[in-house]
């Protein structure tokens, strides 16, 4: 029973804002697991209401998800306010801003604002966040003791070393904000600093914008992103 919750959740998970619909055969072939065994899996999430069919015979998530994203935002007394202000910040420095969440081991980004949608269209955002390349993995190892599972090497700049992160982490727990330069994606350079409600670490808010402007505007993308930070409850 609890392998094919295991299966199944890791089934859902596949569907992202970058790639919302999966065909049985395609996702099976991601996966590499059998396409039977994927098939069943997808039929069943979609019987239960986690799925749908798409025009195109495809699997996306159910609408149902909102009744349970709903349900959540209201049990969670900080979350409507951090996104207002996400919301805000985005408007204000004219970029893409983002909220993350620590998932168990996992760093989970669970909104994201756009002021200009065209300027960041090629900006990877995934869902799942890696914890030693991003700005918000690295306030999370910092401040809550989350380890990085494996040094994954994403660019010519990500941190493949023990030393070099320990480093990193420090100098975090100091400024109390990160930086991720170029770590994750070429030409992207991102801020993150935390987010307390009631005295505890709830979320780690952070913006992301290219490398050229990065070096342009550097100090003053950091000093909105800790005003709305620091004044956020």
């Amino acid at each position: 029973m609890l392998d094919t919750l295991q299966k199944s959740a890791q089934i859902l998970k596949q569907f992202t804002s970058t790639h919302p619909e999966w065909g049985s055969r395609e996702l099976a072939a991601h996966l590499q697991q059998p396409k039977s065994t994927v098939h069943l899996h997808l039929q069943a999430l979609t019987q239960a209401g986690f799925l749908r069919k798409t025009p195109r015979s495809k699997y996306a998530l159910s609408w149902r998800l909102l009744e349970f994203s709903t349900h959540l935002h209201h049990q969670l007394g900080w979350y409507q306010e951090a996104v207002k202000a996400m919301q805000d910040l985005a408007q204000e420095v004219r970029a893409l801003t983002y909220l993350c969440v620590l998932e168990g081991q996992d760093v989970l980004c669970i909104a994201r604002a756009h002021s200009e949608p065209e300027e960041h269209r090629e900006i990877q955002t995934d869902l799942y966040l890696p914890t030693h390349a991003t700005a918000a993995g690295k306030v999370f190892c910092a401040f809550t003791g989350l380890k990085v599972k494996q040094f994954e090497v994403f660019t010519p700049s990500t941190i493949t070393t023990p030393d070099e992160w320990e480093t990193a982490l420090n100098k975090v727990q100091d400024d109390h904000y990160a930086l991720s330069l170029e770590e994750w994606v070429a030409d992207s350079c991102a801020l993150a600093a935390p987010l307390y409600f009631e005295e505890k670490l709830v979320a780690v808010m952070g913006l992301q914008v290219k490398t050229f402007r990065f070096r342009n505007q550097r100090n003053t993308l950091l000093q909105s992103l800790l005003q709305t930070t620091q004044n956020f409850w």
